[in-house]
């Protein structure tokens, strides 16, 4: 199986496709070129662009800030399964658990996954 790679008429990335076709999934005017050398080069018509220091230090912050707001999200999850599990337990009339142990149990069952 070949793998192509395809911008769309305005040079806009759209992805890998395998196989034969592949093309028949494409809008109009979408052009196969090479392989695309990173996430933030441009196809300019006729070559990939390589993106400037600025346009690079912007995606990292960009990420950055995506990063920080997935960390609080799940310190927010984290807390609320901590407060349900620890009130499920009162019901049950079983001693309540630390967040260490809370931290440990998820940890092991990712593990077994």
């Amino acid at each position: 199986m070949t793998t192509k790679y395809f911008v769309s008429s305005t040079n806009k990335w759209l992805g890998a496709f395998d196989g034969e076709g592949a093309e028949a999934t494409l809008p109009p005017g979408a052009v196969e070129v090479s392989i695309r050398p990173g996430p933030l080069h441009i196809w300019d018509g006729a070559q990939w662009i390589a993106p400037d220091t600025a346009t690079i230090e912007e995606d990292k912050r960009q990420r950055s800030i995506a990063l920080m707001a997935n960390v609080d999200v799940v310190r927010l999850m984290f807390e609320a399964i901590f407060n349900h599990e620890n009130r499920l337990r009162v019901l049950e009339g079983a001693s309540s658990i630390t967040r260490v142990q809370l931290r440990d149990a998820i940890a092991d069952f990712f593990k077994k996954l």
